[in-house]
């Protein structure tokens, strides 16, 4: 396995882009899938995904034990806005054309605030000193 290849796929940029996407992803789902449990399932789907991208990227673990990967609380006062908007979009006659343009907004946004604000722990910081 190349480990030059490997430690370049997991850059922190890369990794936002992911988290941004299954951000997006999560928003269209609750615009534009029907029924309740269907989109439960999905989104608990991308829980799982997110929980395991999260671990694949070292971002869980050990050597973060007691800090917060996260860019919180401004993290979540920028999704909130657009959950909002996805709950008052779920069942109304635009939300099969508003529901991609939500996600798609809303991967930008979460996107430029991660890049910006995230906290990213490189792998070489498993490593003990």
């Amino acid at each position: 396995m190349d480990t030059v290849g490997s430690a370049k796929q997991k850059s922190p940029r890369r990794y936002w882009i992911e988290l941004s996407a299954a951000f997006a992803v999560a928003l269209d789902v609750s615009v534009v899938m029907p029924g309740l449990a269907l989109m439960a399932a999905m989104l608990l789907g991308l829980v799982v995904a997110t929980f395991i991208h999260a671990v694949y990227y070292g971002q869980i673990g050990r050597h973060i034990q007691g800090k917060f990967a996260t860019a919180t609380p401004g993290m979540g006062l920028t999704g909130m806005p657009f959950a909002a908007a996805a709950l008052l979009l779920r069942g109304t006659e635009i939300a099969y054309w508003a529901g991609p343009l939500l996600a798609a907004a809303g991967f930008v946004v979460m996107f430029l605030f991660l890049d910006r604000f995230g906290k990213f722990y490189p792998t070489s910081s498993r490593d003990p000193a």
